[in-house]
């Protein structure tokens, strides 16, 4: 019965946001779509995909027993309720399934998720770097953002790489 509910709940959920798309909207842009560009970009979606699924695999403690197809059924699950549920609430889930079947216990889990959200972040701030380091006009704003995207990248990198200076920063 619980499932029935689910699935019932599920397709109201899903005939709701089917309903909201503007199909004639959508088929023009794909229509003013570049097709290799298209093909392109949606092929690189298999390795992202694949790498995450791996890295997932490599946190994870080698006694859990996750393999790289669960791990990646993981990561496909969380990246489609992320689309859904508000706030990433679809890696939260993650962490509930890791623990339901992967042997793990709740708080390990958990940690494991925002760790893999933490250093998601720390890739991103990193090519901010980048990408602000080599922009060509740089004026007062674009040196304030670079001097913070890089005070963010460092403090989190010490934050996932030095104990001591977690424990400082968090007491």
């Amino acid at each position: 019965m619980k499932r029935i509910i689910s699935l019932v709940v599920s397709l109201g959920i899903l005939a709701i946001i089917y309903t909201r798309i503007d199909f004639a909207g959508l088929i023009g842009v794909f229509q003013n779509c570049h097709p290799l560009w298209m093909v392109i970009s949606l092929g690189m979606v298999i390795p992202i995909t694949a790498v995450t699924s791996w890295r997932l695999q490599q946190i994870v403690p080698s006694k859990s027993g996750l393999g790289f197809g669960e791990a990646n059924k993981l990561i496909l699950a969380a990246s489609t309720l992320n689309m859904v549920l508000p706030s990433k609430m679809g890696d939260i889930a993650k962490a509930y399934f890791m623990r339901d079947r992967g042997n793990l216990s709740g708080s390990l889990s958990l940690s494991i998720v925002v760790f893999e959200k933490a250093c998601d972040m720390l890739s991103l701030l990193l090519w901010c770097t980048f990408g602000l380091l080599l922009y060509p006009q740089k004026d007062f704003l674009f040196w304030a953002m670079t001097v913070g995207v890089l005070g963010g990248l460092v403090v989190g990198m010490l934050l996932l790489g030095s104990k001591a200076f977690a424990q400082l920063f968090f007491s």
